[in-house]
């Protein structure tokens, strides 16, 4: 196996176990980015609806984080189960 193939493998398996964390940790982004949009809508405080509005945009970033990453370790599964790249 050339230096250059070896490389993409090693990358590919990477991206394929940053998605498997992805999927772990996407549940929770979900449950944490709906609690603080809820608190963001029901707090009178104007302090902390602009830190619960941060937290909104945060988890809401990591979550879409997270679903590409997910979507991008299914691309490279699929595609070597389609034929497309070598297997190990």
């Amino acid at each position: 196996m050339s230096h250059h193939a070896e490389l993409r493998r090693v990358i590919e398996e990477g991206e394929i176990a940053t998605g498997l964390a992805a999927q772990r940790f996407l549940p929770r982004f979900a449950r944490k980015l709906a609690r603080y949009r809820e608190l963001c809508e029901t707090t009178r405080n104007p302090l902390a609806r602009r830190y619960y509005a941060w937290q909104v945009e945060r988890y809401g970033r990591l979550a879409a984080d997270a679903e590409q990453d997910i979507a991008r370790a299914r691309d490279i599964r699929s595609a070597r189960h389609g034929g497309l790249l070598p297997r190990r």
